[in-house]
């Protein structure tokens, strides 16, 4: 990242503990799927797919449709 964190970015960024431990708490077996800057798939650790693969990526389409993913 080479632009400067928004107050918004930052404080989620700094809140990143507390929220993937909210997360897993409600569902130790979620998944999530991002579409954005890319911020949340970096913030926790855990996996995260941004949604955009699903533009240019059919077998991901097929693999999420068929639950694989």
């Amino acid at each position: 990242m080479t632009n400067p964190l928004s107050p918004a970015q930052r404080d989620f960024w700094l809140a990143r503990d507390g929220l993937q431990t909210a997360l897993l708490d409600q569902d130790p077996a979620f998944r999530v799927l991002a579409f954005g800057d890319g911020m949340i798939n970096f913030t926790f650790g855990f996996p995260v797919r941004h949604g955009f693969v699903f533009a240019g990526d059919s077998d991901s389409l097929d693999s999420l449709r068929a639950g694989r993913l």
